[in-house]
This record gives structure tokens, sequence and C-alpha cells, in this order.
């Protein structure tokens, strides 16, 4: 049974993309996976999302780390999307970076809900569908560990 019905991946690497997604249908975390390769085509769904053909993720899953449009200005645009899509959609910030600022800047932010190392396993959507569901939020998942 899936737990969520869509989550959306922003992320530049097609490799990560590929490897995320199996993971999260394999583990049945959600039924659908939205696959953006920048942060424009995402925001670009979230403005027109509400729709069955364009659902509202439940779960988005946010690198930091890409080219011309990062996740930081992800987040900052994210702002001004509707009131409806932000209280649906739960930011995770996914990223490989090691950089203790990436982190601060992340779990800093109102909309990100837990910050995650790269790449997605089986074990940390289980903690991750807890911390999201629980009156836990804005901190790194090996907090709740």
């Amino acid at each position: 049974m899936y737990r969520n019905k869509t989550v959306m991946l922003i992320d530049d690497s097609g490799i990560d993309n590929y490897v995320n997604e199996k993971t999260i249908i394999k583990s049945g975390f959600a039924r659908n996976v939205i696959v953006c390769d920048n942060a424009p085509i995402a925001l670009k769904y979230l403005r027109s999302a509400g729709s069955q053909e364009k659902p509202i993720p439940d779960i988005i899953f946010l690198d930091l780390n890409m080219p011309v449009f990062d996740g930081r200005q992800f987040l900052a645009e994210y702002r001004s999307l509707s009131v409806r899509v932000r209280e649906i959609s739960r930011i995770v910030v996914l990223s490989s970076s090691m950089n203790p600022m990436d982190m601060q800047l992340a779990v800093k932010d109102p909309n990100v809900k837990v910050f995650l190392s790269k790449p997605l396993i089986g074990r940390n959507l289980d903690v991750l569908e807890r911390e999201l569901f629980t009156e836990y939020a804005t901190r790194p998942l090996s907090e709740a560990v």
C-alpha cells in the first residue's frame, strides 16, 4: 500500500532521479513520482497543480546544489506559491552536500521539514514518514533515528 499519493523529485542528476524514483516506488512510499530536472520546471508545475492530471505533491524532495537555479532559489520562489500548495506539500532537502552551512540554511527555512543525505534508502523513507506526520519538524533526519 502506498503511503503517499504523489511525490516530486527536483534534481539535476538523472542518475539520482532514477535511483530515488525506483526506491520510492519499490518501498511503497508513493504511488506517483513527478521528476523535474530543474527548479524552474518544478515551480511551473506547482503553479498549475491541483487537478487530477496535475496533483499537488505530498512531499517534494529538493536538491540544493543545481546549476543556474539552485535549491535555495527554489525555496525563495516557493514562498510565492498558493497557500493550498504550501499546505499540502512538505519539502525535504535531499542533498549530497556535507557542508554544515547548507544544512543550517535548509533547516532554517520554515518550508523545509527535514534534511536528508543522498541517496534515499528504504529505512530513511520509513523514518521520514513518521517524521513528517508527527510534531517533529525542521531538523536533520539523523536526530530522529
